[in-house]
């Protein structure tokens, strides 16, 4: 494969597997032409690019957007390479133009355990992103090769556009490394069935849970190779497996609701002139759920009991009390599930993904889905190392989000674990620590009812 109108060619020779999909074949390119996909891009199938009788496929955005066309994530390379000689096209950055002819030296039989992609020989350094083109990217080669005969020319010509202080390091090509390209497709994470083929265009993507389809469009969107932590996440979440819950795991998960709801009564309870839970109410549920190894103090007044007021709370907009004329009363759905426990379970999970899109979508999957795949500490390290990856910003703001704004935006969440006490504080790690039935729980949340 070579980038069309450089002189000598910029090229690459690369072995792939042939059932490979093209959105697989656009994270090869990035990575052997030293791109980092900041730009859209497209393939194109035919005698040129540019021809009306071309055949096009969608990238992500593209398919997003509702353009018409096929997603590049449900075509082959088997399909649109077959025989020896058989071109096929790539365009990124719609600016710049970079245009990359693909062609078919020859097949050949796969080994065992090769490499999906392995780059094997190439020639001349990779372009920097938004250096204008082949002519740019022709201008610096040569202004920043003292033994170009061109040299002197082009550095003037460079210093004349852009000022003498031109920052050099942020526009020299990038050497071509064999080895660290190598290394780095060893490291693409290759979609299973339950990421391949999903899409805005794709009929499959309707058979999806809602939450589940939001993973997968969240993670088609990262770059190469930082979706392969995702991928690995995804499926050891099993998310295209439904969730058979423990009936006793269920009865201890959804206990402090039901707890509260016992003490609340099928008729509630009137809540003090200040809108605070009686103190013999709260005294009985803090006794009751043990709250006392986690707090000091009585327990007995709710202003001063956060972990009763939390529950109050939480219990409130999980849909199972409500405030009526000075009474906290348990709500209709609270009183049909109060003797049910996997009933109970599957609804905090349905109102729990009901959430999910009031305090921020990417975030809050991405923790879900790092919870689902039965990570017990460091999730949150975890999920902070993804959010720059799918593009998370501060809400409103272009700036890389920081602990604690990510920390309010999925707080809607993990309170809902805590709660449940599914996570709790660790003293040995100094930190929280996930139950392993937190696993099942955020499944449950993602994936729905069977």
């Amino acid at each position: 494969m070579e980038l069309a109108e450089t002189q000598p060619p910029v090229w690459r020779v690369i072995e792939v597997a042939s059932d490979l999909f093209l959105d697989q074949i656009h994270d090869v390119l990035q990575i052997v032409f030293d791109w980092e996909d900041y730009h859209l891009h497209q393939f194109g199938s035919g005698t040129a690019y540019y021809d009306r009788r071309t055949e096009y496929y969608l990238c992500p955005f593209q398919a997003e957007e509702g353009e018409a066309g096929i997603p590049e994530e449900q075509v082959r390379l088997d399909e649109v390479l077959v025989d020896a000689g058989d071109r096929l096209f790539y365009l990124y950055d719609f600016g710049d133009d970079w245009l990359h002819v693909l062609q078919l030296e020859e097949v050949v039989p796969r080994d065992p355990g090769a490499p999906l992609a392995w780059c094997a020989d190439g020639r001349r350094p990779g372009a920097p992103e938004d250096c204008g083109g082949v002519p740019g990217y022709e201008l610096l080669t040569e202004a920043t090769d003292s033994g170009n005969p061109n040299h002197a020319g082009a550095l003037a010509e460079l210093r004349e556009m852009y000022g003498d202080d031109i920052d050099f390091a942020e526009l020299t090509p990038i050497p071509f490394d064999l080895d660290h390209i190598n290394t780095t497709l060893e490291d693409i994470g290759v979609a299973d069935d339950i990421l391949r083929g999903a899409g805005p265009e794709n009929g499959l993507d309707a058979a999806l849970p809602e939450a589940v389809r939001d993973v997968v469009m969240l993670i088609r969107g990262m770059p190469a190779p930082a979706r392969k932590t995702m991928h690995d996440l995804v499926d050891r979440a099993q998310l295209d497996s439904p969730v058979a819950v423990d009936p006793a795991i269920a009865q201890a998960a959804v206990r402090p609701y039901t707890c509260l709801l016992e003490h609340l009564g099928r008729d509630g309870v009137t809540l003090t002139s200040a809108g605070y839970l009686p103190p013999a109410i709260v005294e009985s549920v803090f006794t009751d759920l043990s709250m006392a190894a986690n707090w000091i103090g009585k327990g007995n007044r709710e202003d001063l009991t956060p972990p009763v007021h939390l529950l109050r709370e939480s219990a409130q907009s999980l849909g199972l009390v409500r405030k009526h004329r000075g009474k906290l009363l348990p709500t209709p759905k609270a009183r049909a599930l109060h003797n049910d426990p996997v009933g109970m379970w599957w609804h905090l999970a349905e109102r729990v993904a009901a959430q999910i899109g009031k305090y921020g979508d990417e975030p809050a999957l991405v923790y879900l889905v790092t919870v689902a795949a039965g990570v017990t500490e460091g999730v949150d390290q975890i999920v902070l190392g993804q959010l720059p990856a799918i593009g998370w910003t501060h809400p409103g703001d272009s700036a890389p989000a920081d602990v604690r704004v990510y920390g309010r935006v999925v707080s809607q969440v993990v309170d809902v674990f805590e709660r449940m006490d599914l996570l709790r504080r660790d003293r040995k790690i100094r930190g929280k620590r996930f139950d392993p039935a937190a696993r099942e729980f955020a499944r449950s949340v993602l994936i729905g009812r069977p």
